[in-house]
């Protein structure tokens, strides 16, 4: 049956062709001597097989079949472009762009040499965590995607990497600035017998995905192929902590990139994006960690202030960014010949957050995507103000690994749009009860402790406003009756 589908849609293609262009039958476009480039095409492998005898073009010129979305990737001329697009008028196609990946950092030097490096571990309760726990990333599979790796380093002696894949062209699987190598150490790597990072006894997956030598020699195609191998990893966490220099990407674009990236977060994948090294500026956070799907990571110093090199959001299409702070100056990483060094810059917060999000997992391997993520929000120190410098902050991860809160949620609706409300209060009791008054517009909350909440509102558009509550006498009303707008963002 599916070969007969197969042939009907090659059929009614092929009409659809000689309508379109009766008189280029027996003159394909693929003649054209005009010049080639990538162009990422939104049919999947069937669709493509099924246009390749039409010589519209060959199945030389199909690059890639992602496997986890329906698109294809195809050396195309003008003139087969414009003949896709008469046939396929639904169908994106969009052209891949050279781009210049960037993975700068900043050299540092100081006498105290494990001192200071310390910070960014202390402030987010890492140190505190692993000692508590004895939390070493144990069962987290973890994906790097860099610009190359020195696996032989001293540092990486007690690490598990499990497999190393080059997706560029280059020769090598070694970083030519080693930033790939310093990103590794933070994660797991030891020096002197002191730990550069904490997630040992993780499973590490190394994807070298572009060129740090050479100044545009790299696409988003080979990142992209590396996060369709990460999927066949099963990986937890992706680390990526570097920047594309091209526009920001709309969360509206209907790209490959995008749709890859949803579907990773529906299987609970997390991406970590690096901010970017560009905060003179506002809405200065690039692609692709201005993707709406990815958890954006921007830095601060040793003491919690955002650093000034850390790229702000919010996005050009109003999406709240970064998401998280890590502190990430004068960090000790590892570097090329065997050394260490001390570096800053956002790429080097990534690896925190990835830490306290497999701390998290780690301690409840069972929890979702949504809730890790919520756990690590509300313990982080902006959680009822994020802004778009630091996002909701620095997280404290023995707070989120202390979830779940009291967590109420319901619906009330507000100028007939449904919003999704909650109720969020530490350590709570079993004996709450909650009475809907009013279709649901007036709500009750009896034997409540007494405290500090935080009310949360969030509509489907994801227009969200947090209200910090004191709860005195055991009950709480909370009256929605009057509400004449939808909450609007807290920016």
């Amino acid at each position: 049956m599916d070969k007969r589908i197969a042939s009907l849609q090659t059929l009614l293609i092929f009409i659809g062709y000689i309508y379109f262009f009766p008189n280029s039958v027996f003159s394909s476009p693929s003649s054209d001597n005009s010049q080639k480039a990538k162009y990422a095409v939104r049919l999947d492998s069937v669709q493509i097989q099924n246009i390749i005898p039409l010589g519209i073009f060959s199945s030389k010129d199909v690059l890639y079949y992602f496997r986890y979305i329906p698109w294809t990737v195809v050396y195309l001329n003008g003139k087969q472009v414009k003949v896709l697009k008469q046939l396929f008028p639904k169908y994106t196609i969009e052209i891949i762009q050279p781009l210049n990946s960037i993975c700068t950092f900043q050299n540092q030097y100081s006498d105290d040499f494990f001192v200071i490096s310390r910070s960014a571990f202390q402030l987010t309760k890492i140190e505190e965590a692993h000692r508590l726990y004895q939390l070493t990333g144990n069962g987290l599979r973890i994906a790097i995607m860099d610009d190359g790796f020195d696996p032989t380093h001293s540092a990486f002696q007690q690490m598990r990497i499990v497999q190393i894949k080059n997706f560029t062209d280059d020769e090598t699987i070694l970083s030519h600035t080693s930033h790939g190598t310093g990103i590794l150490s933070l994660l797991g790597g030891i020096s002197l017998h002191h730990p550069l990072g904490y997630l040992q006894n993780s499973e590490f997956f190394l994807a070298k995905v572009f060129r740090s030598d050479q100044e545009v020699a790299n696409d988003e195609l080979s990142w992209c192929k590396a996060l369709e191998w990460a999927m066949d990893q099963k990986v937890h966490i992706i680390n990526n902590s570097f920047v594309f220099t091209v526009r920001q990407a709309l969360s509206s674009d209907k790209s490959f990139t995008f749709e890859l990236l949803e579907e990773l977060q529906s299987r609970g994948i997390f991406v970590i994006c690096a901010a970017g090294n560009t905060g003179n500026t506002y809405r200065s956070i690039l692609h692709p960690a201005s993707y709406r799907n990815v958890i954006t990571v921007g830095a601060t110093d040793a003491i919690g202030n955002v650093a000034d090199f850390s790229s702000k959001g919010e996005t050009i299409d109003g999406v709240l960014k970064p998401d998280f702070c890590a502190p990430a100056t004068h960090l000790l990483v590892a570097t090329t010949s065997n050394q260490f060094r001390r570096v800053s810059g956002t790429s080097f917060a990534a690896p925190i957050i990835v830490t306290v999000i497999g701390f998290v997992k780690e301690k409840h391997p069972n929890w979702s995507y949504e809730k890790i993520l919520q756990s690590i929000r509300a313990s982080s120190d902006h959680f009822l103000s994020p802004n778009r410098e630091v996002g909701y902050g620095i997280p404290n991860v023995l707070y989120a690994i202390d979830f779940p809160l009291l967590e109420i949620r319901f619906s009330v609706n507000l100028l007939h749009t449904p919003h999704y409300v909650w109720l969020t209060y530490w350590n709570p009791p079993e004996n709450i009860e909650q009475l809907k008054i009013n279709d649901s517009r007036v709500i009750l909350f009896r034997n409540l402790p007494m405290g500090r909440y935080w009310l949360g509102m969030q509509s489907r558009e994801n227009k969200l406003k947090i209200i910090p509550l004191i709860v005195s006498n055991q009950n709480l009303i909370l009256d929605f009756s009057s509400y004449s707008s939808a909450p609007k963002d807290n920016k």
